[in-house]
């Protein structure tokens, strides 16, 4: 299977393996960690990143939760410089949505690129780290 047919896939959460039941975005990275489309792209390395960018560019905020999600676990697997840059414009329009898994993975990869703390266990963001994160990029 080609590249952009994976992408496709994940642009349907429910072809991501056990996405659908992840009751926090730590248990969202467990389920990406064990589905193969996304440890083939991850695999694909540098050669998925502007596939997935093209993705991010043409729907960014309007992608399902967790296929936003996937893509930036995915960017952020191969390259946080790159995932930050990619991720960097879809932020200001997501942060502030209640309950958004997307918005912890985005800042997750914004937060490691601008060296700012992360937990090494738990994927979460208080509000206020999540406002933090958004004037780190506004700089």
């Amino acid at each position: 299977m080609n590249l952009k047919a994976r992408i496709d896939l994940i642009k349907q959460p429910e072809k991501i393996k056990d996405a659908l039941y992840a009751s926090s975005p730590t248990v969202l990275g467990f389920a990406f960690d064990e589905d193969p489309n996304v440890l083939a792209l991850i695999g694909a390395g540098d050669e998925a990143i502007p596939l997935i960018e093209q993705e991010i560019k043409q729907h960014g905020p309007d992608l399902h939760e967790i296929s936003l999600s996937c893509f930036a676990y995915v960017l952020t697997k191969i390259n946080v410089r790159a995932a930050a840059q990619v991720l960097r414009p879809v932020f200001p329009k997501i942060a502030d949505r209640p309950g958004s898994f997307a918005a912890m993975f985005v800042a997750h990869a914004l937060r490691m690129e601008k060296n700012l703390p992360v937990s090494s266990r738990e994927l979460f963001f208080t509000p206020d780290q999540l406002r933090e994160t958004l004037r780190s990029i506004e700089q």
